[in-house]
């Protein structure tokens, strides 16, 4: 009787262990049915509406346009970020042509990449539907009409860096379940390539890793030796890749061209003028470190705390049950038809307001990356620190690589007018926000955990809703589509005719594969017509030709290209407090051009009406003939 009991309690065992993984594999499969539903749902709506025709979309267009051609970054052009991307894009223009359309494929591929890669590093941290949220959230920077865009952004490098990013840390993930060292070798390659794309997307992995790290050693205590060799095999996996990924360039420097290292530093991968003209000028808004900044930190940290405190008291309404809980539902209810309602009026208030939900982010992130710390070295036990806990801690320190720089100003959600690099990092950024409402806050004990839990996913489906009818909107707007010869672009209706006229009057003032001139942004152009760009400078911010001796360098080079067409936005960029491009610097250059071009023309857009959004005029120029 016995046996028989046991082997029934076996099997009823069993029929809910079965049960509870189909059960979960349902809500994993429903999780990336949904994930994959509003993914292509995005890209379908905002189908060639990626990118931004003024703001340097092409800048890795025109690189890769020249590796295709036998050129190398940093020996025959200059090139500020890491070489991973131009390189990747350089490979698909030699099997698929120079053109948009290739680009755009491999942008899609990153696209789903690093949304699929989000949902992952979310599920294992937060469950199936909180990775559901972040997955959507991935998905608005990923398709974004800007420039910060992962189908058509302003560098790949970026892009890239955020897979490598997220790879990254599911290799962790791993390597605390298997604690195999060839994930150790698969994660210092991971931070060698990130070295190989953009600063801020490696400065963030490789302090993550570091400290990941160091905290191994700390919980080591004893028997701190194999920790040690651990630390040694990612650092120097990852300086040997890093090593080999610049060094190829200083080696062929010896046989073709000439490279320094101080040139590749200060020339290229940290260009003096152009951090001395542009960056520290825009950083004086974003990071300036001065005590009002960092007062102003803390009051948004203690407003989302308000905020983040009026949940847990909706929540124990909630389980108060009765009148309590009914007055509870009716006025969140309230609440959330209210913000549809301005939202779909006013989507513009909703994204002014939208900033305090993630403002507190970049102290945030510090001050859970202490908590995630204290806890993981005074609790040495090896169960203590589970998988989900070094995922948190990789999370969020990533986040305050991600977040150092523009700590004062932080708005990783849809704003084409001043899009943000920090969207990139969404799916950081999400995964962290699901971390503090659905495993912090829970904790803390003030309600039921499960009622905490669903406030949480009900506050970051909103905002996941929030970003995806603003992006919509944003490209929506987007109504002309802008045609040359090697591709498509679409633009506002203002804008539009504009561009269109510019790239007919170049195609039909310039044969193909000419060299011609056009600046100070409008790099994707070059790459539309089929025309070539001949400075070392791919873009011509504010200090990217560091004085009259590098103007006097571009000038030359001009002149012994024949270039004998140029457009120049006559906009000024107030962003970098300067006049327009030859006018409010650079102006050697546009003494150049009135002396040895005629004016044939002046292009303007249509009016806005919109102080935030002047309309722009183009000034076209044709070489006087001898």
């Amino acid at each position: 009787m016995n046996a028989l009991a046991n082997a029934s309690v076996s099997r009823h065992t069993a029929a809910r262990g079965v049960r509870g993984r189909v059960g979960a594999l349902t809500a994993d499969r429903v999780a990336i049915a949904v994930v994959g539903l509003v993914s292509v749902s995005l890209m379908l709506l905002t189908w060639n509406r990626w990118g931004d025709l003024w703001l340097d979309s092409g800048y890795d267009l025109v690189a890769g346009a020249k590796i295709s051609h036998a050129s190398a970054p940093y020996l025959d052009f200059d090139y500020w970020y890491g070489p991973l991307g131009p390189l990747l894009v350089g490979a698909v223009y030699e099997i698929f042509g120079i053109g948009i359309a290739p680009a755009v494929g491999l942008g899609l591929v990153i696209a789903f990449a690093a949304i699929g890669l989000g949902f992952a590093v979310a599920r294992r941290l937060v469950g199936p539907a909180a990775a559901a949220i972040v997955g959507c959230l991935a998905a608005v920077p990923a398709f974004s009409n800007s420039n910060v865009s992962f189908v058509q952004p302003h560098t790949y490098g970026a892009t890239i860096g955020i897979v490598l990013c997220l790879s990254a840390i599911l290799v962790v993930a791993r390597f605390s379940e298997t604690d195999r060292r060839r994930w150790l070798v698969a994660l210092g390659v991971l931070v060698g390539l990130a070295a190989t794309t953009r600063h801020e997307c490696f400065g963030a992995l490789a302090l993550a890793v570091g400290i990941w790290l160091l905290v191994r050693v700390a919980r080591a205590h004893g028997a701190r030796r194999p920790a040690v060799a651990e630390l040694a095999i990612v650092v120097g996996t990852s300086i040997a890749v890093a090593l080999l990924g610049y060094g190829s360039f200083l080696v062929a420097a010896q046989f073709h061209g000439s490279l320094t290292l101080s040139q590749l530093i200060h020339d290229n991968l940290f260009p003096t003028g152009l951090m001395r003209n542009s960056i520290a000028t825009v950083f004086k808004t974003l990071a300036p470190r001065t005590p009002e900044s960092f007062v102003k930190l803390a009051g948004m940290v203690v407003l989302y705390a308000g905020g983040a405190g009026a949940l847990l008291v909706a929540a124990r309404g909630i389980d108060a049950g009765g009148r309590r809980r009914q007055a509870v539902v009716m006025l969140l209810g309230l609440v959330a038809i209210a913000g549809l309602a301005v939202l779909l009026a006013k989507p513009d208030t909703v994204r002014f307001y939208l900033k305090y939900a993630f403002a507190w982010l970049p102290a945030g992130a510090v001050l859970a990356s202490g908590l995630l710390i204290r806890r993981a070295v005074r609790n040495r036990a090896a169960a203590a620190w589970s998988a989900q806990d070094q995922i948190a801690l990789l999370v969020a320190v990533m986040l305050v690589g991600f977040s150092y720089s523009v700590y004062a100003a932080y708005w990783p959600y849809p704003n084409p007018d001043y899009p943000q690099e920090t969207a990139y990092a969404m799916a950081i950024v999400a995964t962290f926000l699901a971390w503090f409402h659905l495993r912090e806050l829970p904790a803390m004990g003030v309600a039921k955990a499960a009622t905490v839990r669903a406030l949480g996913l009900g506050w970051l489906g909103a905002l996941a809703a929030i970003c995806i009818v603003l992006l919509i909107g944003d490209a929506r707007s987007e109504t002309f589509t802008v045609r040359g010869v090697d591709g498509s672009m679409t633009a506002t209706a203002a804008d539009g005719p504009m561009l269109q006229r510019a790239v007919d009057l170049i195609e039909s003032n310039t044969e193909r594969s000419e060299p011609i001139l056009l600046a100070p942004q409008m790099t994707s152009l070059y790459v539309m017509t089929g025309r070539h760009d001949q400075l070392r400078q791919l873009s011509l911010l504010p200090g990217a030709l560091d004085g009259p001796g590098d103007e006097r360098r571009a000038i030359a080079d001009l002149e012994a290209a024949g270039v004998r067409f140029a457009i120049i936005d006559t906009t000024p960029l107030t962003r970098y407090e300067t006049g327009p491009f030859g006018v409010g610097y650079d102006r050697q250059i546009g003494a150049w051009l009135h002396k040895n071009f005629m004016h044939i023309t002046t292009l303007r857009g249509r009016t806005t009406g919109s102080e935030d959004a002047p309309s722009r005029t183009l000034d076209v120029w044709l070489r006087r003939t001898l």
